[in-house]
Order: C-alpha cells, then structure tokens, then sequence
C-alpha cells in the first residue's frame, strides 16, 4: 500500500510540474485484473498500455515510467522478459505483480 501511495503521490507532482501523465507499461494476461488495475491507475491520472504477454511486449518495444509485471505469462515469462530488458540495458524501473510466492520466485 505504501508503494501505491508513493506512485500516485508522485504521479500528482509530476502532473503539476511537468504538464504530462506519467506512463505505466502493465505486463498481466489476466484480462479482468488487468482491467481493474489499470482502471485505477487511470483515476490516479496515470496512463496506462498494457500487454498479455511477453513476447508482444519485447516485440512493441514500448517506451514507459514504470514496468508492472507479471511472471507467469504466455509466450515468454517475467522472468525472462527481465532478462531481455537488463541485456538491453533498459533501465525502467520494474515491479513484479505476481500470484507466485514461494522463497524460491523472490
């Protein structure tokens, strides 16, 4: 929650400083959840491009403030779509939004 807080808190100052919405890139193949988080942020005044899978996401190459993604996806997973971005060297802030919650996924 504190994270949330944070993101919306800055998402504010930059909407007043800066004169745009920040751009948040979600990564999620669960369509209803999808569609209820992205509804929120976008009532936070952020904008949102989401993508079901990872392979369409690499492919698009879409350019963002924030990654929120998902690690158990079709195509190609979170885990290897992290990878890809780090050899890229794409330095876009990532967080994981994962159902997964074993010691070994963290």
């Amino acid at each position: 929650m504190q994270m949330y807080k944070l993101i919306c808190h800055t998402n504010v100052y930059y909407n007043r400083v800066m004169g745009g919405k920040l751009k948040i890139i979600l990564v999620e193949d669960d369509v209803s959840f999808a569609e209820l988080l992205a509804n929120r942020l976008e009532e936070f005044g952020f904008q949102v491009e989401h993508y079901e899978d990872g392979a369409s996401f690499l492919d698009l190459k879409p350019s963002g403030h924030l990654i929120l993604l998902d690690l158990m996806l079709p195509n190609l997973d979170g885990f290897r779509v992290l990878e890809v971005l780090r050899h890229r060297k794409d330095r876009t802030p990532v967080i994981v939004v994962s159902a997964r919650s074993a010691e070994e996924d963290v």
